[in-house]
C-alpha cells in the first residue's frame, strides 16, 4: 500500500523487514518485485535490473511488462531492462 502511496521510503523500510522474515519462495519473490517497483520509481537503474534479475522465470516478470505504464514507466525505453524481460519469458 505505501509503494501505491508513492510513499516510497517507508515501503522501502517494511520490504527490509520482511525480507529478514521471509522464508517461502513467494515471499522472496514477492519482496523482489515491490523492490524493483520502487527502485524505479526512484530511477534507481542498477538496483531495479538486479530485482529483475532474480525474477527472471517467474511470473512476477508478466507484472512488471503489465505494470511499464507506471511503476516500470522510467526503463519503459531501455533496451537492457526489456532484453532482460524478454529473456525471461
Amino acid at each position: 500500500m505505501l509503494k501505491r502511496l508513492d510513499r516510497l521510503a517507508e515501503a522501502e523500510s517494511d520490504l527490509r523487514i520482511a525480507q529478514a522474515l521471509a522464508t517461502a519462495e513467494y515471499e522472496i519473490h514477492d519482496i523482489a518485485y515491490n523492490f524493483a517497483c520502487i527502485y524505479a520509481k526512484r530511477r534507481k537503474r542498477t538496483e531495479t535490473i538486479e530485482c529483475v534479475k532474480q525474477l527472471a522465470h517467474t511470473p512476477y516478470i508478466a507484472a512488471i511488462r503489465a505494470h511499464l505504464d507506471d511503476y516500470f514507466r522510467p526503463f519503459a525505453e531501455d533496451d537492457e531492462f526489456l532484453a532482460l524481460l524478454d529473456a525471461s519469458a
